[in-house]
């Protein structure tokens, strides 16, 4: 296992982190990627940590809660080994709280007590704008506040839009970033956020699968369960992403399109082949998915003359996708 900085912290992180999303089960609505296993997902966990896995990244709201339980009852024991990130910001799925300082801290204090913890490693801002700190200091005091009084280690945000990460907000306030990034999305590349050497902030890569996309060869006439939050996404969308991410794919070299275990390899080592990427966090349901995803490790890193390639083909299949969404 690699571990990279967490921006100018000394916190070390497995490049290959822990999504803790999908382990939290079912929520209400279209808000989840459907039931799961608490036996398996506990598995999953430590076979990660077995693995060297050392990352692990959750919020409040994932299973209203049970995904930072799941962590609470993995980890309790061995407390000092992991590094354990969670989000303030949501109250649910749909619902944001009111982020005066007293909610702020009742939410992070309901996370510490189903984590079983008396800290964070790393706090999120989760759906709340760069926007929203000048107008709200408040917000950003309360974190400071929180990190003094040693419950919360390091400070970031989940960003909503790429475009966020410009925000000299970003560098001013926090140690990392939470950020899409895939083969599929390279948004932090277009913008120029992502450099090729490592960035005073840390970049936590999450949906480097692209919510299933890269690492499956869906049929085009998928459905997803109505409480899948991906049923949400309208068809051309679908269909988009299916195909773009077999043409990305084989642009990278990948020639046995339907091998699961070599997409997932494929699509995460290209993400970790970017020293300035921190740590890239898939979400992972069981123990052969957490060893499906460390399977990337044996592979090379990219080079750069195979990423500028791959960031090619890209551009020519997103600015063809974005004509055809803006058409229809």
């Amino acid at each position: 296992m690699e571990y990279r900085s967490l921006g100018n912290t000394d916190i070390k992180v497995s490049v290959i982190g822990f999504g803790a999303w999908g382990i939290g089960g079912l929520t209400e609505g279209a808000s989840s990627y459907g039931a799961s296993d608490d036996s398996s997902s506990l598995l999953a966990l430590n076979t990660a940590l077995d693995h060297g896995i050392n990352f692990y990244d959750t919020s409040n709201v994932y299973g209203n809660g049970h995904s930072e339980y799941l962590l609470g009852q993995a980890f309790k024991s061995v407390r000092d080994e992991v590094v354990i990130s969670s989000k303030v910001g949501l109250a649910t799925f749909e619902k944001k709280i009111s982020m005066t300082a007293r909610n702020i801290r009742l939410s992070v204090e309901g996370s510490l007590r189903r984590l079983q913890t008396d800290y964070l490693d790393c706090l999120h801002l989760h759906k709340v704008g760069v926007d929203e700190l000048e107008s709200f200091p408040e917000i950003y005091e309360s974190l400071v506040l929180l990190k003094k009084e040693g419950k919360v280690r390091s400070l970031a945000i989940s960003l909503g839009s790429p475009d966020e990460a410009l925000s000299p907000q970003i560098k001013q306030f926090f140690d990392a970033v939470q950020v899409n990034f895939s083969m599929l999305d390279m948004r932090i590349i277009k913008n120029g956020f992502l450099p090729n050497k490592p960035h005073s902030v840390g970049v936590l890569a999450r949906t480097p699968l692209n919510f299933g996309f890269l690492a499956s060869n869906f049929p085009l006439s998928i459905k997803f369960d109505e409480r899948d939050h991906r049923s949400n996404w309208s068809r051309d969308h679908i269909t988009g992403w299916i195909r773009g991410a077999n043409t990305i794919l084989a642009k990278a070299g990948l020639t046995k399109l339907d091998e699961t275990k070599d997409r997932v390899a494929y699509a995460l080592r290209f993400c970790t082949s970017f020293d300035a990427v921190t740590s890239v966090i898939p979400g992972m349901l069981n123990a052969d998915e957490v060893k499906q995803n460390l399977r990337s490790l044996k592979m090379r890193k990219f080079s750069s003359e195979m990423i500028e390639e791959i960031y090619k083909e890209y551009t020519a299949w997103d600015s063809s996708a974005m004509k055809n969404r803006s058409s229809n």
